[in-house]
Formats: C-alpha cells, sequence, structure tokens
C-alpha cells in the first residue's frame, strides 16, 4: 500500500540490487560458543534495549540481525550453528563509554558472553537504488 502511493504521488521508481560492502562475519571465538539450547516446546521471544539484547529460542542467524541494528552493518553468520538457544549479551551502550569504569564494548560482549566473534568483512548487501522520484505537486 505504501509503495502503491508513493509511485502514485511521487512517480516513484525504485528497485533493489546488491552490492558489495562492509560487513560483519559472525564467527565462533576461540573456545567455542557459550550458548544454551533451547527446549523444543519454547516460544520465540526477543527483547532489545539500550545495552541489552535477551533472546529465547532463537537463532544465531536471528541474532545476528538484531546485532546489525545495533551495529549499523549487515551481520553474516559465519558460526555453522543451526539450533535455537537462549541467550543474554550486555554491554555498555553508551557513546562516551571510553573509561575505565565502563562496561563491555558490544564486540567484547559478544566474545566473553555469547562466546561467539565479529569480523570485519565484505559481502553482498541489499541496496535500494531510487530509478526516478518527482515532487510533490500540491492539489
Amino acid at each position: 500500500m505504501l509503495r502503491a502511493m508513493l509511485a502514485n504521488r511521487f512517480k516513484l521508481a525504485a528497485h533493489l540490487e546488491q552490492r558489495e560492502a562492509p560487513i560483519y562475519d559472525l564467527v565462533l571465538a576461540k573456545g567455542g560458543p557459550k550458548l544454551t539450547e533451547s527446549s523444543a516446546d519454547e516460544h520465540s521471544a526477543m527483547k532489545i534495549s539500550m545495552g541489552k539484547i535477551e533472546g529465547r529460542h532463537y537463532s544465531v542467524d536471528w541474532l545476528g540481525f538484531n546485532l546489525a541494528g545495533q551495529l549499523g552493518r549487515s551481520v553474516a553468520n559465519k558460526t555453522g550453528l543451526t539450533s535455537s538457544y537462549d541467550f543474554t549479551l550486555t554491554w555498555d551502550a553508551r557513546p562516551e563509554a571510553e573509561t575505565a569504569d565502563s562496561g563491555p564494548s558490544i564486540f567484547t560482549a559478544i566474545e566473553e558472553q555469547l562466546g561467539l566473534k565479529l569480523v570485519s568483512a565484505r559481502g553482498p548487501v541489499d541496496v535500494l537504488v531510487i530509478d526516478h522520484v518527482e515532487r510533490l505537486i500540491e492539489n
């Protein structure tokens, strides 16, 4: 519905294409994963707040998707983990958290608390390309 409205009012024409861009690969850290495998009868639930992600019966793919939102960069699951897990990840999300008394960064927390690691890489990212758009003409 939104797409049709934008096309109608703004003559918007766009398409998706994949481009190479900076991403993070989520890999196993030294010592292996520290995730608790979920029981099969649990319902999925994820709670995200400032500096905290709690997942119940969630896959590492979905964890990567939610980390991408925190990091502003796509995250590719390269762990090989396919089950559902329960986990809690907490880090110091304050931008000024550069002091000795601050908590761990998100990168350190992922490694210490989950036994996973984010590695900078390049990979395919979906990009919305605007082909045409016009100014709104008053009715």
